[in-house]
């Protein structure tokens, strides 16, 4: 207990360095090397005074971003399917799933993907090598 009574609490201040206009519509937003702006159907990254470095257009009818390390970009369809992009947004993996894919987190050497199928739901966890671990299932 004698860390809590020796610990001073200080007041932080921030001060704004430099503001950059977006676009409106803006979803999501990661930092790879330069901001990577997302808006539900283009990756857009730009430099640190906002101009624009390389756009690149997704169209897919149901799309899924996850922000992580690397971006994944997945379609949300009956036979989903993974883009892994790397920080200038350029596929360097795809992945092709036997079900839709609802949703992506990275976790340390792991991609945890949450996928549906009917009433089944059920998280596949691959190894960095794209190697399917271990599948949980859950659902009705």
């Amino acid at each position: 207990m004698a860390f809590f009574r020796d610990t001073n609490i200080k007041d932080i201040s921030f001060n704004i360095s430099k503001s950059i206009s977006i676009e409106e519509g803006i979803i999501d937003m990661g930092n790879y090397k330069g901001v990577v702006l997302w808006n539900g159907h283009r990756l857009i990254k730009i430099d640190n005074n906002g101009e624009i470095i390389k756009e690149r257009e997704f169209n897919f009818d149901e799309i899924g971003i996850y922000m992580g390390i690397k971006i994944f970009i997945y379609m949300k369809s009956p036979l989903g399917e993974i883009h892994i992009l790397n920080e200038n947004l350029e596929t360097i993996d795809k992945i092709q799933m036997e079900t839709r894919v609802e949703n992506i987190v990275e976790s340390f050497d792991y991609i945890l993907i949450h996928t549906k199928e009917g009433f089944s739901e059920s998280i596949k966890i691959l190894n960095k090598d794209k190697k399917n671990n271990r599948k949980h299932y859950y659902g009705k």
